[in-house]
């Protein structure tokens, strides 16, 4: 098993190369072991992270998940590997939460002592339950039973920042990547720290950095363009992100989504909608480009086809991505203020109240507030929410928020956090 286990060893670093040599491996396996459930299982979970990073297009990895993870399932059912493995790949496919609850507390009943299983679960409590004590909970059970995995710690940080534990992120990555400086996505993590602590000089330089060992790292690009956006930095935000062009494929929507959010928010509206189009074009559901046509939507006063375009772009990012699902529908609800509809900028600020903790919710309902003329109300609330979570990350580029931009609370926000 010389094969398998060298492709686990690549499965845990996490990119797409390393992704690529995991699947040949587990393949090789399977050469030799025909029935070993454990390499179908993993060749789903590698398709599965290749499309959850956009390694590949969703509609041509998810498909090969489910093939690989069906065919561990008819092998043995009753594997924590394959359980967990029939989860998260439901997950990733938005499948109903109380089955896919189930086959991670099946996982972990069969072996409490499953890394990934916890690992996943907790990722799952924090983004799709919004249960933020009970994923810290999972996420350092999975800690304490592998500290050294790096994925791991990422995992661990996402739990303690949705928590709003912003220091104990930090130093917990700090000193993962010490140990492992070569691993991306703890960068990754600690540079979102820093952004939120508005420590946006380190947080651009650690990606820079970064960039300058691994210039083929798609992830590195985007996450250098938002910072880059973030700070308002607009021209070199637009150049970051034109460097992914010989990275991703053309037939990957991807691309041009990353393309679109980052022009919106440098304010090239017109290049962004077009890039938007392009993605749609290939994929009528992606998130960030009906984000972004959401909100070209809702700057031209067309309410219905933005809620059409934020209610597509949440479909996608709810359970995965909690940060762009509650931006979705904050946005929708905004939308409706900006354009006079009271009555349903209202009902989406009762939507959000109810769908339980999210990190930038009450930034959200606070822009609402702020459009319909309750800005002590909008104001308290954003302040009150930074105060918990670190910086609202689109501050200083956000045009809803820019509406407000000679309010002296927004001028002492964007001093406060060094904007």
């Amino acid at each position: 098993f010389d094969a398998y286990i060298q492709g686990r060893q690549h499965w845990n670093k996490r990119n797409k190369e390393s992704l690529q040599n995991a699947i040949r491996y587990f393949k090789q396996t399977l050469s030799l072991e025909p029935e070993y459930e454990l390499a179908y299982a993993d060749i789903a979970t590698s398709y599965g992270l290749m499309a959850d990073y956009a390694y590949m297009p969703r509609d041509e990895a998810l498909p090969l998940a489910r093939i690989n993870v069906q065919k561990a399932v008819n092998i043995n059912p009753n594997s924590a590997e394959v359980n967990t493995a029939l989860a998260y790949i439901n997950l990733l496919e938005n499948r109903d939460a109380s089955e896919i609850e189930t086959y991670f507390k099946r996982a972990i009943d069969i072996n409490p002592n499953y890394v990934t299983a916890n690992h996943w679960y907790s990722d799952f409590l924090g983004n799709k339950m919004r249960k933020m004590e009970r994923s810290v909970e999972f996420a350092e059970t999975a800690y304490r039973l592998d500290p050294v995995a790096p994925i791991i710690v990422t995992n661990l940080s996402n739990s303690y920042m949705r928590a709003g534990m912003l220091a104990k992120a930090e130093s917990l990555l700090s000193r993962a990547i010490e140990i492992n400086p070569d691993f991306y996505r703890n960068k990754d993590n600690l540079a979102l720290v820093y952004c939120r602590m508005g420590q946006w000089e380190d947080a651009e330089n650690l990606i820079k950095n970064y960039i300058e060992t691994d210039p083929n790292e798609l992830g590195a690009w985007w996450s250098l363009a938002n910072i880059q956006v973030r700070r308002g930095k607009y021209q070199n935000s637009v150049e970051s992100i034109s460097k992914i062009n010989n990275l991703i494929s053309s037939s990957n929507p991807v691309g041009y989504e990353f393309k679109a959010f980052v022009n919106y928010f440098a304010k090239q509206y017109k290049i962004a909608e077009k890039y938007a189009d392009q993605a749609l074009g290939i994929d009528p559901n992606v998130p960030l480009g009906n984000l972004i046509k959401g909100c070209i939507y809702a700057r031209n006063g067309d309410i219905h086809n933005a809620d059409k375009s934020f209610l597509r772009a949440y479909d996608r990012f709810k359970g995965l991505w909690l940060v762009y699902e509650t931006m979705a529908i904050g946005y929708m609800g905004v939308s409706r203020a900006i354009n006079d509809d009271r009555t349903g900028a209202l009902e989406v600020i009762e939507r959000l109240v109810t769908a339980g903790e999210a990190p930038e919710k009450n930034n959200f309902i606070g822009m609402i507030y702020l459009e319909i003329g309750q800005k002590d109300k909008g104001w308290e609330l954003i302040e009150k929410n930074m105060e918990q979570y670190g910086c609202y990350i689109f501050l200083k580029c956000d045009p809803f928020i820019q509406r407000f931009s000679e309010d002296q609370r927004y001028i002492a926000l964007l001093k406060k956090y060094n904007l």
